[in-house]
């Protein structure tokens, strides 16, 4: 790992998979007791925000994706906008949604058990991972997806941002180093 800012540590660049065409709605469903199905628990804000408005599209990676995974460090929280400033300067931090639901689908697909895997997402009891996502109708919100051992699924949320929340370390960050070309209907 190489740190980058007092606050910030680069753990790795991560390529994804490419993802042929899917409908997101097929893809993400909350609680699925379907054994082909990803293990997905979405929050209500997820549900509203992100999953309905994409529901019906359908997408796809046509290339792989690079992005790269930092992790917050330090001893003192910090503000979400403290955050996003340093990052500014490793790439794009926030990612479109049409973007973002293939590239999460790439991550649930390698990891959809919890699996641990150096170039995924972090799956120890105390990590989060964290997205910046742009929005279908304007504006952005924080997707954080947590893996939960004793349930056995990916945990998809959230969190209200009416303020600017203090986040503690430990936290991954993920950043788009080459925005490539995607796919949509």
């Amino acid at each position: 790992m190489e740190t980058l800012t007092k606050n910030l540590e680069s753990v790795c660049k991560i390529i994804t998979a490419q993802i042929p065409e899917f409908v997101v709605g097929e893809k993400f469903k909350h609680l699925s007791k379907d054994k082909n199905d990803l293990k997905l628990n979405l929050d209500k804000h997820f549900i509203r925000l992100v999953l309905e408005p994409m529901k019906d599209r359908r997408l796809s990676l046509n290339k792989s994706v690079e992005l790269e995974k930092f992790k917050l460090t330090g001893e003192r929280e910090m503000k979400r906008s403290e955050i996003q400033k340093e990052l500014k300067g490793f790439g794009k931090y926030e990612i479109h949604v049409e973007i973002f639901m293939p590239i999460l689908l790439s991550f649930l697909s390698i990891q959809p058990n919890g699996e641990e895997k150096d170039e995924g997402l972090i799956i120890a009891h105390s990590y989060r991972n964290c997205f910046t996502v742009n929005l279908l109708g304007g504006g952005n919100c924080d997707v954080v997806l947590t893996w939960d051992s004793k349930k056995k699924y990916w945990n998809l949320s959230v969190p209200a941002i009416s303020h600017d929340p203090a986040w503690l370390a430990g936290r991954a960050f993920f950043t788009l180093v080459e925005v490539l070309k995607f796919a949509k209907n």
